[in-house]
């Protein structure tokens, strides 16, 4: 009998175009992954806000930014919701225990 897959989430959420987003992560992604965030979004990611649970970034923020981020960490979409007035939630899921690449699951 194969193990069942265990998962870790996160869920990102953007408040609208006038608001600052974020992403939340059950378990902490460790000092380099916060490192390739600062690095992709430069001063786009809140720095004060930003640990290795919640990522936080400016309103100027764009989504497919966010999701071309978290899609080169390993992280899959896997639910997304909208309201007519521009919120935005998106749901992530990734093998848990690969809280960085090529680290093993």
């Amino acid at each position: 009998m194969t193990a069942a897959t265990q998962w870790e989430y996160a869920e990102g959420t953007f408040p609208g175009p006038a608001s600052d987003a974020t992403v939340r992560f059950y378990w902490g992604q460790g000092d380099g992954f916060v490192a390739r965030a600062k690095g992709w979004f430069g001063d786009l990611l809140v720095e004060g806000d930003s640990a290795t649970n919640l990522l936080k970034f400016k309103a100027q923020v764009q989504v497919p930014a966010v999701l071309g981020f978290m899609g080169t960490n390993g992280w899959e979409l896997v639910g997304f919701s909208a309201a007519p007035g521009g919120d935005a939630r998106y749901v992530f899921k990734r093998p848990f225990g690969n809280t960085d690449i090529g680290k093993p699951v």
